[in-house]
């Protein structure tokens, strides 16, 4: 059973494809080649690779770049579509500099 359907999976991956065209830095676009493999096992379930691969990927660490493989790869098993791929990061990266005013003791935004 799939958490995806085709059409999903073809929408999906299209834009998945054009973010990482538009990526700027490497570990986007590993992030985005993982989720594409994890969309692929999104709509095949289990006939995609097989336990020993979908471990590997799932727990894959070790540098910048297989982190995020392996974040890519988790969000596109969801099934999750790439606006919400990227409403996640947002929110993610806005709660590690929250994270890290708070912590210097910044309470107002800082001028641009």
């Amino acid at each position: 059973m799939s958490n995806i359907t085709q059409g999903q999976f073809d929408y999906y991956s299209k834009e998945a494809m054009d973010a990482c065209a538009l990526a700027v830095l490497p570990e986007e676009s590993m992030f985005w080649a993982g989720y594409l493999r994890g969309l692929r096992f999104a709509l095949t379930g289990e006939s995609f690779g097989n336990a020993e691969e979908k471990r590997l990927w799932t727990f894959i660490s070790g540098d910048v770049y297989r982190e995020a493989r392996r974040k890519g790869y988790r969000a596109g098993c969801s099934g999750m579509s790439v606006k919400n791929v990227k409403l996640t990061v947002q929110m993610e990266e806005w709660k590690i500099e929250t994270s890290r005013r708070l912590k210097l003791g910044i309470t107002e935004k800082e001028p641009d």
